[in-house]
């Protein structure tokens, strides 16, 4: 095993006749996956129950390991890399906020290298100076197990924030708003474009709109590779798999 001292640049991200299984005599279920995604680009990935959509985000951070193909980044295969190195360059935002039991600052900055005066300007941008002066120890007040004493929008803008300020080239989203009212997602989506702009990011998507405003969106079928092109160009072939999974979500959302 090989340790880098410097992660691959630039963070592009490629699939190689990707395969993955979750068990030595399992079928796989990633079954042969090609794709790129160029550094700073967002792509949104969809595709029914089972298609493979969390499977890439344990690929990447080699929670599994391949059982054939690879993964490289800035062309440098990612089994090739020490462990520990590749998963601190990437930052994963998941459905269910993660918070700690500590203080406020301590979720927003578990390392204590941000300076203060970042991280009130991001706190401002997210919307969250009231959650910081309701109590009296500001950003020093307590935060319980999970966040058992916020809201779900206050969780999850926290470790929107705490991601940005990780400031790292490479973030996978799974399904971070799915839980949240569609007022807090703008203002999500709003911090993940201003703060994540030069960053590559994975997003596994739950609503339409979040889709939309990819640069592209890779389709998913059975673990394999079905489609991945500009969501405009997807929903205008009405005989595309990406168009069919739109109107699905679009019925989902208005009922």
């Amino acid at each position: 095993m090989k340790s880098s001292a410097h992660f691959p640049s630039p963070a592009t991200i490629e699939f190689k006749d990707y395969r993955l299984r979750y068990q030595a005599d399992g079928e796989d279920v990633l079954r042969g996956l090609n794709f790129k995604v160029e550094e700073g680009e967002k792509v949104g990935i969809v595709g029914r129950t089972g298609a493979g959509k969390s499977t890439i985000c344990l690929a990447l951070c080699r929670i599994i390991e391949a059982h054939k193909g690879r993964i490289e980044i800035g062309g440098q295969d990612i089994s090739e890399l020490e462990l520990g190195e590749l998963r601190k360059k990437i930052t994963i935002i998941p459905q269910d906020p993660t918070l700690f039991e500590g203080s406020l600052r301590f979720n927003l900055d578990p390392t204590g290298t941000v300076a203060d005066a970042k991280i009130e300007s991001l706190i401002d941008e997210a919307c969250l100076r009231k959650l910081v002066e309701r109590d009296p120890l500001g950003l020093d007040q307590p935060i319980e197990i999970g966040g058992e004493n916020l809201a779900s929008g206050e969780k999850q803008l926290i470790c929107i924030c705490r991601a940005a300020l990780q400031a790292n080239k490479i973030v996978l989203m799974d399904e971070a708003t799915a839980n949240i009212d569609i007022k807090t997602e703008e203002l999500i989506q709003k911090l993940i474009h201003k703060q994540f702009a030069a960053s590559t990011v994975l997003t596994i998507a739950h609503r339409l709109n979040t889709i939309v405003q990819s640069d592209r969106v890779l389709v998913l079928g059975e673990g394999r590779t079905l489609e991945f092109d500009s969501p405009k160009t997807l929903l205008a072939d009405k005989h595309s798999h990406f168009h069919s999974l739109a109107a699905e979500i679009q019925n989902q959302e208005k009922n």
